[in-house]
């Protein structure tokens, strides 16, 4: 009887999903989470393998879907409540009021714990609009830390090709955006905003997955170097807006105090009038303010007034 019903309901919400009958799918979900919450407290009653076997396969079960919206899947393709900080934008998560136990979850097949792909993926989903508008009520910092222990405890089960997605995108919430792990540091003397940040505290229990991932201890001169060499690829021939410009003038600072010496095989880039990164072999400096209204910066490159003399020797 009850699998009849089961089969009853999913057509009931296919037929609403088919006329675009946003009611017709309400009342559908309303009917499956009471089919469903029976299953729940009758479970010890009715759970012979034959019954779980077929009822985990029957879309009838009310879940949150990665879009927000209620829906009916089936008990083999979603997740339990406690792991929706987990997989919210990737995977169907079960309804908070189906309580199942550990036995439950496991005869009728649900994926609990879920996969680390799906995990991965939802990392790999978080973006910008996201963040300005975080739809859990768990606060941001807890939300990864959740995600950095999972995939950090089944590590050895991440493909190498999501190793690498995980290394190259910005998956590290610091300063307010996220930041891939190249660009962030356990310590960093100095403000380098937008381009580098200090790993903020609350992820120090994370080390080892950070660490695995390219955050390191703190820039060093290669480092700096580096940065310089992407932003001016991912500029591409654009001007640094003034926050730009000033954590670069902060970047050749600390290369000049540090010692420094460019590699005349690998030219610094420097910022130049027009706050454009440049070859600094190619940049000059100029103090003489009747000289530079007669300069045509279109045929020469002036170093940026921000570089002190010191910083341009």
């Amino acid at each position: 009887v009850f699998v009849h019903c089961a089969r009853r309901v999913q057509r009931l919400y296919a037929d609403a999903v088919a006329r675009a009958d946003g009611a017709g799918r309400e009342r559908a979900v309303g009917v499956a989470t009471e089919l469903a919450v029976h299953l729940v407290e009758n479970f010890a009653s009715i759970n012979t393998p034959e019954f779980c076997s077929e009822v985990s396969g029957i879309p009838f079960v009310p879940v949150t879907t990665p879009g927000g919206e209620e829906g009916l899947v089936r008990f083999s393709d979603a997740c339990s409540p406690a792991e929706l900080v987990l997989v919210w934008a990737v995977m169907p998560v079960l309804k908070p009021c189906l309580k199942l136990n550990d036995v439950m979850r496991d005869r009728l097949r649900v994926l609990s714990p879920p996969p680390p792909a799906a995990v991965v993926a939802n990392l790999l989903s978080v973006g910008p609009e996201t963040m300005a508008r975080w739809p859990l009520e768990e606060r941001v910092g807890a939300v990864f830390q959740r995600m950095y222990d999972f995939v950090w405890e089944r590590w050895g089960d991440v493909s190498a090709e999501e190793k690498q997605a995980l290394r190259s995108a910005p998956i590290i919430p610091a300063g307010g955006e996220l930041v891939r792990a190249s660009r962030v540091f356990f310590r960093l003397q100095g403000a380098y905003a937008p381009f580098m940040f200090e790993l903020p505290r609350c992820f120090g229990a994370q080390e080892a997955l950070l660490r695995e991932l390219g955050v390191r201890e703190a820039p060093s001169a290669s480092d700096l170097t580096h940065f310089l060499r992407e932003v001016g690829v991912e500029c591409e021939g654009q001007p640094l807006n003034p926050n730009e410009l000033s954590a670069v003038v902060r970047v050749l600072e600390s290369l000049s105090d540090a010692g420094y010496r460019p590699d005349p095989a690998r030219p610094l880039l420097i910022p130049d009038t027009a706050g454009l990164l440049v070859p600094a072999h190619s940049c000059f400096r100029c103090q003489d303010l009747a000289l530079l209204r007669r300069v045509d910066t279109g045929l020469v490159h002036l170093a940026s007034p921000l570089l002190s003399g010191e910083v341009c020797e």
